[in-house]
Formats: structure tokens, sequence, C-alpha cells
């Protein structure tokens, strides 16, 4: 926030939304924002001028070129962090990695936290 670009210094990190300057992906790019693809460091930005807002995110692209790496030095997946705040469709950053990599494994995870505090977590989340 009151920053006049990329690199340049900031004031405050803006609204947010979800939190005070986090903002979901699936409210991006703000309105008024311009959409800017940094090859060198393989991130997506946005910048308003009027506003002075600018937000780092990945998007198509970027998840893209992160996928691109994983297969080129055989990782075995993707993590994604926050998954509620993705786009739908065709523009979903989850669905462009697993169509990338073939697909999402769906297989039953075997944790297990029978200490758990909390029943559902204990339970096995049944």
């Amino acid at each position: 926030e009151s920053t006049t670009g990329l690199g340049q210094p900031y004031n405050g990190v803006g609204p947010g939304s979800s939190q005070a300057g986090v903002w979901l992906f699936k409210d991006l790019p703000r309105s008024g924002a311009q959409v800017s693809y940094d090859s060198e460091a393989g991130a997506t930005y946005s910048y308003d001028s009027g506003t002075q807002e600018l937000i780092s995110y990945d998007d198509k692209t970027s998840a893209g070129k992160k996928t691109d790496y994983m297969k080129t030095k055989g990782l075995g997946g993707a993590v994604f962090w926050e998954a509620s705040g993705d786009k739908t469709g065709d523009d979903s950053l989850v669905g462009t990695v697993a169509k990338a990599l073939g697909g999402l494994n769906q297989s039953q995870n075997l944790l297990s936290f029978p200490n758990s505090q909390y029943a559902n977590i204990k339970n096995g989340m049944s």
C-alpha cells in the first residue's frame, strides 16, 4: 500500500479480503489494477496507480511455470495452503496444476491424531 510500484518503498499492507494484507485469489485482480508477470521472478503481481496498491500472487501463468519446474525436477507434487480462496472452473489454480500433473491424488491419507483435544480430529474426521 502507498507505493509507486514494484521495488519501491511502501507504507502499510492494505485491507485484504480475508485479513489485512491477505487477498484470496478469487478476489484478484482488484478492479482498476494492471496485471503483470515477471518472468525472472516467476511471479505475477497487480498494481493500481490510482490507489497505489501492489499485490503479488500466483495466477495460472505462474502456477504453470511452477508446475513445469516440479516436473523438470521430478518432484512429487504440489501443495496449496488455502484452496478455499481459489477460483472455479478454468481459472482454478488447483485445477490448472492438477491437470498438468495428471490429476489429483484421491487416496485416503494415513494421518492419525488419537490424542487430539478435538473430537472430530481425534475420530479421523468421521
